[in-house]
């Protein structure tokens, strides 16, 4: 009942709905020029022993050769590579790209790097950077410790796209907050007009027109009070209200009653005979 009530005045209100499509449609147009695309180049490096490092006298695979020693210079490395330092000396470089370097859980010594930026070029370009850097940091601590040439770690680049690919999760996620807050004002502006007009108070009515002259013909509408006239023939009348007025005689009283007629009363009280007594 409640989703055709909401319809009914969407539908009753179409000229806000239209009004709000038209808005998120030009909103859509900006959103789609204006948002810069976002651009990732991503790349993965393996840290690998040499054959011989098994110590057995005979080669071995590299790759069946991954020591928990790998995972851990795996780590020391990107460690180092997202400190403050490293990134300062990058865009010291012009390689100024948001970038990304740790080790992936669960699969050994390796290394996964990615570069975001609105330029596709200069991500690229501090990505390979970054596993320049990789390569450099790898050398300099095996260095320091002096560790044998047989047992020298070398890190093997796997996975490195040659251009950045565009993503475009940026401009999805705009879109998506325009069309939530252009919905939501849309909707509310419709069910708010619609319960202001549907609450306005309709017009007063005319009042009808009021008999200003009672039966006699007498205007009664200056306040005036129309003549009681005598005995129960006197006529009706119509008050400013619309109410019927009543009008009787007035009744004599007891002591009316008892003077005989044609007796007069004096100025004092006293009764007095007429001219003929």
């Amino acid at each position: 009942m409640y989703l055709v009530d909401a319809l009914t005045v969407l539908v009753r209100r179409w000229y806000i709905v239209l009004a709000g499509v038209l808005v998120l449609a030009g909103g859509a147009a900006v959103v789609v020029k204006y948002v810069p695309t976002t651009y990732q180049a991503s790349g993965q490096m393996v840290l690998l022993l040499p054959p011989g490092a098994s110590g057995t006298g005979r080669p071995v695979s590299p790759w069946l050769n991954l020591q928990t020693g790998l995972t851990t210079a795996a780590s020391l490395v990107s460690g180092s590579a997202s400190t403050k330092d490293v990134e300062e000396a990058m865009k010291d470089q012009g390689h100024d790209a948001e970038y990304a370097i740790a080790v992936v859980p669960g699969a050994g010594p390796v290394i996964s790097i990615t570069a975001k930026d609105s330029d596709p070029a200069l991500a690229t370009a501090t990505r390979d950077a970054l596993m320049a850097w990789v390569d450099r940091e790898l050398q300099r601590i095996q260095v320091e410790v002096d560790v044998p040439q047989a047992q020298y770690i070398s890190a093997t680049r796997s996975s490195v796209s040659s251009t950045a690919e565009a993503l475009p999760g940026s401009k999805l996620r705009a879109l998506a907050a325009l069309g939530a807050v252009v919905g939501l004002l849309t909707l509310a502006l419709t069910f708010g007009i619609d319960r202001l007009l549907s609450r306005r108070p309709a017009r007063r009515a005319p009042r009808p027109d009021v008999d200003t002259e009672d039966d006699t013909g007498q205007d009664v509408t200056d306040g005036s009070m129309p003549d009681p006239g005598t005995g129960d023939d006197a006529p009706d009348s119509v008050g400013r209200d619309g109410l019927v007025l009543r009008f009787h005689s007035k009744r004599p009283t007891p002591a009316e009653q008892r003077e005989p007629a044609g007796a007069q009363t004096s100025l004092n009280g006293t009764p007095r005979l007429g001219s003929d007594g």
